[in-house]
């Protein structure tokens, strides 16, 4: 897919202007944006294989629960319709085999040899082709919407694209189906005909990953009507549910299937960008146009951030990655209370969570567009499915993807252009990542001054003190550590931001006067209030790492010196050991030596008893002394000696002694 982007004209920032066609109503296929993305790749790719093709398995739902939902009502409508498509299949097949009789009529003299080649090119084309059918039916779902038409995969703007969010679905870990994984919201303006009156399908409340699909899976947009006759209610299957709204917290395999088999070819691109930069925790922002085919805008955000909360007990994420690790890491962060708190009770802790909220905006024009949200929540969010749907009530709903602070049904404040609200939604979400990256930075900010007006590293070296210094340098290690990690998420985010304010923020500007007031212009200036904020959090950030790695002389660098110390420490209780042991050998060793001496038969030239035992002793006890000397004084007795002797055989000149002054001289004998 081309888009014009700042990558593509980086010294044209008026290239970056929001088209025309945009802010009104445009055509657009229906029938198709009706029909799901992978089959619109098997019907495109297999066109001879289209009756024999293997649907995609819905799913059925208990009686129960698909009493009031209009499944019924829904079904019938895609019978009428598929009835409709049928006949007009069926006379454009008729006027297609009169046509077939007339060019027979007109070749009956081709050549015999000629049909026969065209028959076995057609074997060979049919046998290809059923490969190529058995491998994509042998793929799943989400894979085949993953990697799109055959060697599409390719272009795809990630090279890990496919498998990162392919290999979480199908090796990773799901969830129980009965879990509510989303809310969905289809509103319409009403259109432009006299009677105009906005209207919204009936709200189901939170779903199930199954009711989920299932929803998705009813016609969006109606395919037969008389444009100059729009009535003010139709059966809600048929109305055209043109602004959706979809809002998911903690996207786990199940929903990721649901949008594979029901997301439309036009909103492919950015569903399958969105769903990869949700797993892997990319912060992004950007806005994207296509220029393929039918021209759509996408406009997306990805904000990372962390949550700071106190529990009883770290919360885990329980979905899993292809490693068998959590999806968002979390952390227990005991030492922000100090170098002590480490040992403390475990009754009310500091744990730190990851966490990712991703919202894009896809559409056509200024009516018919797409907003996903996704959240998580697994640390106990207050942002659950429940939360929103108890705010709701029969005739006022919340609007989740802003937090609940704007209506999600027709009224006077709700917000039909894409970019206002894309933009309204992206303030308010940035406002909350900010007041989560606030408190960690004054928590954190607060722990280093405590600490270091606190401690004091004691100069004695005694066990206690030398435990207080290790305390004090694991501390810091330890917080060194976490705000290198805050810091790395924290700048990619705002280098996120930077980039998209110099080339592509320019979709966002429709030239106004600063005098007129925009929604638009006064949303994105609280984005860029929230982002000089965080580059603030940023700044302070690192001053902390810097401070506590170069500038203190307590910090990081302390523990080398305690390392020194202990094992210096160690090396002189070793020394200390090794003495007494070479003491107590030295004084055992004669006994030990004139015992081995007096045991064996035969080899002592007298008659042993206690008088020459003893005698024996006192001797080898002065051979082991005198050794002892000469081992450790042999240069002082012995190798003068040497020397003399050497040289008085010849073999040797006697060693010169050095003068500064007049140089070396020889020893002379005396």
């Amino acid at each position: 897919m081309t888009s014009e982007t700042r990558n593509e004209f980086p010294h044209r920032f008026l290239s970056c202007h929001w088209p025309q066609e945009f802010k009104s109503r445009r055509p657009f296929p229906r029938q198709i944006e009706n029909e799901p993305f992978i089959e619109y790749c098997q019907r495109q790719q297999f066109p001879r294989q289209k009756d024999n093709q293997t649907p995609i398995k819905h799913l059925s739902y208990p009686s129960d629960e698909n009493g009031d939902d209009g499944s019924v009502g829904g079904s019938d409508a895609g019978e009428s319709d598929s009835g409709e498509t049928d006949e007009s299949e069926g006379d454009e097949s008729e006027d297609d085999s009169e046509e077939d009789e007339d060019d027979d009529g007109v070749g009956e003299e081709q050549s015999q040899y000629g049909d026969q080649k065209k028959e076995k090119g057609e074997n060979q084309s049919h046998q290809t082709g059923d490969n190529n059918v058995e491998a994509w039916n042998s793929r799943s779902a989400i894979r085949r919407f993953m990697e799109g038409f055959i060697g599409d995969e390719e272009t795809l703007p990630y090279p890990d694209q496919v498998e990162k969010v392919v290999g979480f679905c199908e090796r990773g870990s799901s969830t129980e189906s009965k879990k509510h994984v989303a809310l969905l919201n289809d509103t319409n303006d009403g259109g432009n005909g006299p009677e105009k009156r906005p209207y919204c399908r009936p709200y189901k409340g939170p779903l199930t990953s199954q009711k989920f699909r299932g929803e998705l899976e009813k016609k969006r947009y109606k395919t037969k009507s008389d444009p100059n006759n729009t009535p003010p209610r139709l059966d809600y299957e048929r109305d055209d549910a043109e602004r959706r709204v979809v809002f998911i917290t903690d996207l786990d395999p199940s929903t990721i299937e649901a949008l594979a088999a029901t997301v439309p070819r036009l909103q492919a691109p950015a569903t399958r960008n969105m769903l990869y930069k949700n797993l892997t925790g990319k912060p992004a922002m950007g806005a994207n146009i296509s220029t393929k085919d039918l021209r759509v805008f996408t406009l997306e955000c990805h904000i990372t951030y962390f949550i700071l909360k106190k529990s009883e007990r770290l919360i885990t994420d329980v979905r899993k990655t292809i490693e068998g690790k959590p999806l968002r890491q979390s952390w227990k962060l005991p030492f922000l209370s100090g170098p002590m708190s480490a040992s403390a009770s475990d009754t009310e802790l500091l744990c730190l969570y990851e966490a990712q909220t991703s919202l894009v905006v896809t559409g056509i024009d200024s009516r018919v567009w797409t907003a996903y949200c996704i959240v998580d929540t697994y640390f106990g969010s207050n942002e659950s499915l429940q939360h929103y749907h108890e705010e709701n009530g029969p005739s006022a709903q919340v609007d989740p993807l802003a937090a609940g602070q704007i209506p999600a049904i027709p009224s006077i404040t709700l917000i039909w252009a894409p970019r206002e609200y894309f933009s309204k939604i992206v303030a308010i979400r940035m406002n909350e990542a900010r007041r989560a990256w606030r408190q960690i930075i004054d928590e954190v900010e607060g722990s280093v001054k405590q600490v270091q007006t606190n401690h004091i590293i004691p100069k004695s070296s005694n066990d206690a003190s030398r435990q207080a210094a290790r305390n004090y340098s694991d501390w810091c290690t330890q917080m060194v550590a976490l705000l290198r990690r805050l810091r790395n998420r924290l700048s990619d985010t705002v280098a996120a931001w930077d980039e998209f304010r110099g080339g592509e923020i320019g979709y966002f500007n429709d030239g106004e006067s600063t005098a007129v007031f925009s929604p638009l212009k006064n949303s994105m200036g609280d984005v860029n209030k929230a982002f000089s904020d965080l580059k603030e959090i940023l700044r302070k950030l690192r001053d902390l790492e810097r401070e506590l790695c170069e500038d203190s002389p307590q910090g990081v660098h302390a523990h080398l010196n305690f390392g020194n110390q202990d094992v210096a420490i160690v090396q002189q209780r070793a020394a200390r050991h090794m003495q007494v042991l070479t003491i107590v050998t030295i004084v055992f060793f004669p006994f030990l030596l004139a015992s081995a001496l007096f045991s064996t038969q035969g080899v002592l030239p007298f008659t042993p008893n206690v008088e020459k035992f003893i005698v024996s002793l006192i001797i080898l006890a002065a051979l082991v002394i005198v050794t002892f000397i000469v081992l450790l004084k042999w240069e002082l007795w012995f190798q003068p000696f040497l020397e003399r002797f050497l040289w008085r055989i010849g073999c040797m000149d006697l060693p010169q002694q050095w003068d500064l002054e007049k140089g070396p001289e020889k020893k002379k004998i005396t």
